[in-house]
């Protein structure tokens, strides 16, 4: 170890600025303190061997390593921006293309609905007249007559959602950038839900009650085969539980126009493309 720290030394010394340790190292070992030596020997071969790293570090320009990393960092930078642009881009096509369907489905569900809703206007002026009538029994043809008329409620009602059903399963009714649309159109279904249960309560109840009261009508000569049926409690309970449904419906069916007017003025508001 001692032979070459003695080679080493001359050349370790402009590195490490530390004095020539071969007469420390001969003495001690002249000395037999050969232990110390030997300390003192690896504690000067560690920094031989620091030296070159230094020597590394020094040789390096910095300036130049620091020109290439703001450079990396630049293009990385403007690699993101460029991706985020053209996502913004595509983004904004698909929202005008759904809101172009959704215009679609609206057109047709107010087409559905208001000529729904004058069928339930002529239902509910025959509820009214049954309600003048049903007292007397000598009015039963006429009742059975008015009667007729809510055979042709509107309960084969179905909104269009295939744009707000991809739009949910999608994820995308995040990207229409306007909120009051995404609001006002979840409220619209959420209405046309409602309108459904309203439906399925007719359905389930009233007609199976009602059946007796359509069936009591000679078609051939226009009058009543019961002339007492109508003015049973039964009856009035019945009209009244139908009359009760109909309205709730009609007044769900009045704020799905409203809503469907909001949503078509603010698409039409929508900047576009």
């Amino acid at each position: 170890m001692f032979k070459k720290i003695y080679a080493y030394t001359y050349e370790a010394r402009p590195c490490t600025g530390f004095p020539n340790p071969g007469f420390f190292l001969k003495y001690l070992n002249a000395l037999k303190m050969t232990a110390v030596a030997s300390l003192m020997a690896n504690a000067y071969l560690l920094v031989l061997n620091i030296c070159p790293m230094r020597n590394l570090f020094r040789s390096v320009h910095w300036s130049d390593k620091l020109i290439d990393i703001l450079v990396v960092v630049l293009g990385i930078s403007i690699a993101f921006w460029l991706n985020n642009w053209n996502q913004e881009r595509q983004n904004v096509t698909l929202e005008q293309q759904y809101l172009k369907n959704l215009r679609g489905d609206l057109a047709k569900d107010s087409v559905n609905l208001t000529v729904g809703f004058m069928y339930m206007d002529t239902i509910s002026f025959s509820i009214k007249r049954i309600y003048q009538l049903y007292d007397d029994r000598n009015n039963a043809d006429s009742i059975s007559y008015y009667f007729q008329a809510l055979r042709n409620d509107f309960l084969s009602f179905k909104p269009e959602d295939y744009t707000y059903d991809a739009l949910r399963q999608t994820g995308d009714i995040n990207i229409i950038q306007n909120d009051s649309i995404a609001r006002t159109l979840s409220q619209l279904y959420d209405t046309y839900e409602l309108f459904q249960i309203q439906v399925e309560l007719a359905w389930r109840y009233t007609f199976d009650l009602m059946l007796p009261y359509y069936y009591n009508r000679n078609y051939q000569v226009g009058t009543a085969y019961d002339d007492t049926i109508y003015m049973t409690p039964k009856f009035q309970t019945t009209l009244m539980f139908y009359e009760s449904n109909l309205e709730n419906r009609r007044g769900l069916m009045r704020k799905a126009l409203t809503e469907i007017k909001i949503l078509n003025q603010l698409i039409e508001l929508q900047p576009k493309e």
